[in-house]
């Protein structure tokens, strides 16, 4: 499922996303998020999500005359989503 052949997903790029591994880390601890998960996989799960509209580009492309009501119902069906997903309660 990797594009490389073993490895952490993100283990190729020093420091990439040190932060947000950081934030999820300390999210599980408190036991907001999901602690069986690791926070690479969670990581990468949320940026494939985030981009669910992106790979609908092939059919659908956005523009900047769209509706706002679309990129809202866009953003709070991920919110939903990644929080049904991955936070506690």
């Amino acid at each position: 499922m990797e594009r490389t052949p073993s490895g952490a997903l993100f283990g190729h790029v020093p420091n990439r996303d040190v932060e947000a591994f950081a934030a999820i880390e300390y999210a599980q601890t408190r036991g907001v998020l999901v602690d069986d998960v690791d926070p690479e996989d969670l990581w990468s799960m949320l940026i494939a999500l985030a981009a669910t509209w992106a790979q609908s580009a092939i059919v659908y492309t956005v523009d900047v005359e769209e509706d706002e009501d679309h990129r809202a119902r866009r953003r709070a069906a991920l919110r939903v989503t990644a929080r049904r997903a991955f936070c506690t309660s």
